[in-house]
């Protein structure tokens, strides 16, 4: 669940899903169900404040499918889009720390901080 919150003058996205890690895998990752998720948020920036740092565009893909993210400023406002899609599919258990280092790339995205600071 992404849950965007606003904490003094921080605004933060985060998912932190990631799989749990195994010494020893014995059975094959199995992704019955894909999934698409889209989300846009939009953050007015209040008067007097100012954009001090906004998470850095990326794009992921692979075989277990795609992650990207994306911030725009227009004047008075932030636009942050994420995208994300996982491919159903049978995966051997060699796979499985691929798929694992995946997801813990795009919940480290999906940590990154908008910051607005306050101008004197």
């Amino acid at each position: 669940e992404i849950m965007p919150s606003l904490v003094g003058s921080e605004m933060c996205i985060r998912d932190s899903y990631v799989p749990d890690r195994y010494r020893t895998r014995n059975l094959p990752l199995l992704i019955q169900r894909g999934f698409f998720d889209e989300d846009e948020f939009h953050f007015t920036i209040p008067n007097n404040y100012n954009v001090e740092a906004v998470p850095e565009n990326t794009s992921i893909t692979n075989k277990f499918g795609e992650y990207a993210i994306n911030t725009k400023i227009n004047e008075n406002e932030i636009i942050f889009t994420r995208k994300l899609l996982i491919k159903k599919g049978n995966y051997s258990k060699d796979e499985y720390e691929e798929y694992r280092s995946f997801r813990k790339e795009i919940s480290k995205f999906d940590s990154s901080i908008i910051i607005l600071k306050k101008q004197n």
